[in-house]
């Protein structure tokens, strides 16, 4: 395992940004323009179509020195190698975090490699036969609602993305997606539809989420009242779990249920067999530029120098913002309603990652690990909090 300090704030770069925070203090943003004509142009990172602008963070070019020589004396370097080395990053569980592997920005292990494989041909091949028609129910019509059962990242990456990136005219297709254990969600999404053409995905890895559960349960309840309390209610499901012996006693057939790598975290989990809605929502093309966008900027955060770097640049400002300027939260505000659904996502991204007080030697932090995150869709936030 790549070494680790202890804590950040016991680092040279940790009292410099210290000190400039104290310079800084009363300094205005727009001082800062005043000062450096060039100062969008300079504070901006760029790759692959996606812009981040700081120039309208309270930062200069001191502190972005600092910040990136406390990358250094971090070890950020090398812990970015043993992330995508596969190294056990994810020490409470004893597990590397390797996500990136199924979208090609890793290399995936290679006692899992062939097994991946498979899965995925299997996956990609049920979301063909549902999307042309051939999945069908047990009184022989083709499945056109498919309603994702799941929670936390069986839920939110998939529908966030479903939002985005599926088009108004999706044909004769419909995917809902089910979280809460209170029953007016699946109530809605159920409203008006057709027990004999749909479809619910239960995605739970370990089989046993109470909230997900609770729900499969109503959900077979709502289908044997809709197709007759002997109907054969299989061919109406499909699971995403680790534990196929489970789903086989909920009554699910083998060859529906797949599976996720144990290296893949749930929050992360949108481009592995989680991301079933979405397969089935936008097709393997769009869902192979999914995986490709991903994979991308995976190579440009393994890749890139760190002052160059925009995942790393992203992180260390709001190191910055977070530990020295005393901004504790973070606004999220997508102004494309296809990601409204974004901040909710960021939320478990963020807060779930970097929310922790326990550092990896059992030391409790004593820095700010993470920002409250909060947000809505922009122009509609805009009539509500935007002001305080």
């Amino acid at each position: 395992m790549t070494e680790r300090h202890a804590s950040p704030s016991g680092l040279p770069a940790w009292a410099d940004l210290q000190a400039h925070a104290l310079r800084l203090a009363n300094t205005r943003i727009a001082a800062l323009f005043d000062a450096d004509a060039q100062r969008p142009q300079s504070f901006s990172l760029e790759h692959d179509g996606l812009l981040a602008d700081f120039s309208k963070q309270q930062l200069d070019t001191l502190v972005r020195d600092s910040l990136l020589d406390l990358a250094e004396q971090a070890l950020l370097p090398q812990g970015i190698a043993a992330l995508f080395d596969g190294e056990r990053v994810n020490f409470t569980e004893g597990r590397a975090a390797l996500h990136m592997a199924l979208r090609g920005g890793a290399r995936t292990p290679a006692a899992d490699a062939q097994d991946l494989q498979a899965s995925d041909q299997r996956l990609r091949a049920f979301a063909r036969a549902v999307r042309e028609g051939h999945a069908r129910g047990c009184s022989g019509e083709p499945i056109r609602h498919i309603v994702n059962l799941g929670i936390g990242g069986s839920d939110l990456g998939p529908r966030m993305v479903c939002e985005a990136l599926t088009a108004p005219d999706n044909g004769p297709l419909r995917v809902s997606f089910v979280a809460n254990i209170d029953p007016q969600e699946l109530d809605s999404a159920l409203a008006g539809a057709n027990p004999a053409t749909t479809l619910f995905i239960i995605s739970s890895k370990s089989f046993s989420t109470l909230e997900t559960l609770a729900n499969a349960r109503a959900a077979r309840a709502w289908l044997r009242a809709g197709l007759g309390a002997d109907a054969d209610t299989a061919p109406h499901f499909a699971a995403v779990s680790n534990r196929a012996d489970l789903a086989a006693e909920f009554g699910i057939a083998a060859d529906r249920v797949f599976s996720v790598p144990a290296w893949v975290g749930g929050r992360f989990s949108v481009w592995s067999a989680v991301g079933l809605p979405v397969l089935i929502a936008i097709g393997e093309r769009g869902f192979d530029a999914l995986l490709a966008g991903a994979r991308s900027i995976d190579e440009h955060f393994r890749n890139a120098p760190l002052a160059h770097n925009l995942p790393v640049m992203l992180g260390l400002t709001g190191i910055w913002n977070c530990n020295f300027l005393g901004i504790g939260d973070l606004a999220a505000l997508p102004y494309a309603h296809g990601l409204r659904n974004f901040p909710a996502w960021l939320q478990q991204l963020d807060m779930e990652s970097n929310g922790k007080q326990c550092r990896s030697d059992g030391t409790t932090a004593d820095t700010h690990t993470a920002p409250v995150v909060f947000g809505h869709a922009g122009t509609v936030g805009q009539h509500a909090f935007h002001q305080l």
